[in-house]
């Protein structure tokens, strides 16, 4: 695989992200890949777990790109985490996940984009999916915010979300009222729910890391992204 940080332009500015390439990609038949995956960061920032996780992606025969929202700062402590999260605009955030999907189609040829994310990522995720840009979202324990009531009837692409059922920052009847809205609108969803805690599938973190929930989720998200990427 090969993987860089790479500039790509969102309104005449400037935005980085890490990418990389699967060894199965192909310029010339990129049209015929697998599609590729706009990753979105925990509120740390574009850290070392991130680039694992849009690696993993690329493993699989997806051009991966992670946005890096912070642009450049990553969080070590959930204080500093906290002041970096307040300080981006989530509006903002999502228009640098767009400019990533269409920095895939344009430069690397891949014509169907997912977006997947974490923790504020999750909730980034459910949001990118009003954009148009993206075909199918993989959220993992994303808040359900207001911004993202207000925006239901612009979500017409299949969703897929994890949570923790012990996450106590998230209440399960939340997640399940978010599902019941997509239900009524005819939206194509699953909803999965583990006994674990919020960053269940972060393995850098042993506090909260569940081996177990986090192995059935990556199996469902391969299934997912076959299903709408390939």
């Amino acid at each position: 695989m090969k993987d860089e940080v790479v500039s790509y332009s969102i309104n005449g500015h400037d935005a980085q992200g890490y990418l990389v390439i699967p060894e199965s990609y192909s310029p010339e038949r990129a049209s015929a890949s697998r599609g590729g995956v706009v990753v979105i960061q925990e509120w740390w920032g574009l850290n070392d777990n991130i680039k694992d996780i849009t690696r993993r992606v690329a493993e699989l025969g997806y051009v991966a790109i992670a946005p890096d929202l912070y642009n450049g700062q990553v969080a070590k402590e959930p204080d500093e985490a906290q002041k970096l999260r307040m300080e981006i605009e989530l509006g903002e955030a999502v228009k640098k996940i767009s400019a990533a999907a269409k920095y895939l189609k344009q430069d690397h040829g891949v014509s169907k984009v997912a977006c997947m994310g974490f923790c504020m990522g999750g909730t980034l995720t459910i949001l990118a999916s009003t954009t148009g840009e993206f075909v199918a979202a993989v959220p993992f324990y994303g808040r359900i915010v207001d911004e993202i009531k207000l925006g239901l009837d612009k979500i017409k692409i299949p969703v897929l979300g994890f949570y923790g059922t012990q996450d106590h920052g998230i209440p399960v009847e939340s997640v399940e009222g978010f599902k019941k809205e997509l239900d009524q609108r005819g939206v194509v969803n699953e909803f999965h729910f583990y006994s674990a805690g919020h960053a269940f599938f972060n393995d850098t973190r042993p506090e909260s890391y569940n081996e177990q929930a986090s192995k059935d989720a990556w199996e469902k998200v391969k299934r997912w992204f076959k299903k709408y990427l390939e």
